[in-house]
């Protein structure tokens, strides 16, 4: 019987998964890559783009122990999120430019809003 992710025993050595990272250092399995590219987590050989990604789980313990370096982990997740978000609220406008140099607004969804013309003025 296979047992669900949640409830597979975490290696103590070995390499270990995604998944398995998030749940020892308590980030969000979103977080991983993340971590990545902030270069805070390295995994294991030169996996390619979309290839899965391993980790040393001796290296993921030592790392989830360490006060400053779950501090830089948790500042570029937040960094990202942050970016991730900006320009989000609701009923913003946001000023573009077309292609032979004129103005034009959108709105948050990067919509150019439609007006009716009447032809009674």
């Amino acid at each position: 019987m296979k047992l669900p992710p949640a409830t597979l025993p975490v290696p103590e050595v070995g390499r270990i998964d995604v998944g398995h990272a998030a749940r020892i250092t308590g980030f969000a399995l979103t977080d991983i890559p993340v971590l990545i590219r902030a270069r805070l987590l390295r995994p294991l050989g030169n996996p390619g783009p979309t290839a899965p990604r391993f980790f040393s789980a001796v290296e993921i313990r030592e790392l989830a122990a360490s006060r400053d370096w779950l501090d830089k982990a948790q500042r570029a997740v937040s960094l990202h999120n942050r970016r991730r978000n900006s320009g989000r609220s609701s009923g913003s406008s946001h000023v573009g430019a077309e292609s032979n140099g004129s103005v034009i607004k959108t709105n948050n969804l990067g919509v150019r809003p439609t007006f009716s013309h009447s032809s009674d003025a």
